[in-house]
């Protein structure tokens, strides 16, 4: 065995009987690896560029470590620019109109996470391979070994995305003193990445355009996603053994147009998803529920309960 050799880490030239096959296949990043562990810290400052007229806007910066179950570790740093929401509340007809935009911009570093793997070390003759090893010499039970090393191991690729997100409020009846307008409520977002978007973060723009009669998570990891949502609100006021029950019908629909994130920049063909459906909400001891029944483009009618208000213009 030939290795050199430092204070806590060495370089090892390991012979055939502890060698990794080429023909074994490795799991490259961005493909179906589920996240293991995910550290890190973040710093948040508020209102950085009050000073050049914007006054809603905030500055985070970012640095962590992640690790997927098949031994794959990358050091992410990135820092995002949230502008906004940028509120205009005296358009004709009492409409209301909001526009947010967030970017962005940071690199991985591409590596190893030592003892765990997801290939089986097999022989191979006439061969050898480089790998980390930390924890001095294999025989104090303290040395752990990079089993697999995915294409591109030790690269820094950098990346950066950018979402825009527009909401609109109309109120279709004038408003009565004690009790709230019908409305049409409109939500439009609009998300980009590059090719090289951490896995976790592709799975965020997964999530945030989810279809309402759609499982969850079913979007998987996206790089980009076009979603809207369209609301009518219709107040309802009841009274129920003296007391006042505000219940609030919606009646919406939802679509969305996604690009699979795939390593490389190869994707399949654009994901699309809508549904219809009804709604009820109300406030129940302070807490605000919200119940949906969907009927969704694969035919399929489902049910929903949630915690939480709708998204509002304030």
């Amino acid at each position: 065995m030939d290795e050199i050799s430092s204070e806590n880490d060495e370089l090892a030239a390991i012979d055939d009987s502890l060698l990794i096959s080429s023909s074994t296949p490795t799991t490259s990043v961005g493909n179906s690896s589920a996240l293991f562990a995910r550290r890190g810290g973040k710093v948040r400052f508020e209102k950085p560029l009050e000073g050049y007229g914007v006054s809603n806007s905030a500055a985070t910066a970012s640095l962590e470590r992640t690790s997927t179950t098949d031994g794959i570790a990358e050091i992410i740093g990135s820092a995002s620019m949230d502008v906004g929401p940028f509120i205009v509340d005296n358009l004709p007809l009492d409409a209301r109109h909001s526009l947010m935009t967030t970017v962005t911009c940071g690199s991985r570093f591409v590596g190893t996470a030592a003892g765990r793997a997801s290939t089986a070390i097999r022989p191979s003759p006439g061969k050898k391979t480089m790998f980390w090893r930390r924890g001095g010499s294999s025989d104090d039970g303290a040395t752990s070994f990079s089993a697999a090393v995915p294409p591109g191991s030790g690269a820094v690729r950098p990346f950066s995305s950018a979402t825009v997100v527009a909401r609109e409020i109309f109120p279709l009846t004038h408003s009565i003193p004690g009790r709230s307008s019908v409305d049409l409520a409109l939500r439009h977002s609009l998300t980009v990445s590059t090719a090289s978007l951490p896995r976790h973060e592709a799975k965020a723009i997964g999530n945030a355009a989810a279809v309402r009669g759609y499982a969850d998570g079913c979007n998987g990891p996206l790089s980009a996603a076009i979603t809207g949502t369209a609301e009518v609100r219709v107040p309802i006021t009841l009274r129920a053994r003296k007391k006042t029950f505000d219940p609030t019908v919606v009646i919406f629909g939802d679509w969305m147009v996604g690009r699979p994130a795939k390593e490389g920049g190869i994707y399949d063909r654009n994901l699309k998803r809508h549904s219809v459906g009804a709604g009820l909400r109300n406030t129940l001891q302070g807490i605000p529920i919200k119940y949906d029944v969907s009927y969704s483009g694969d035919g399929k009618i489902s049910a929903s309960f949630g915690i939480g208000h709708d998204f509002d213009i304030l």
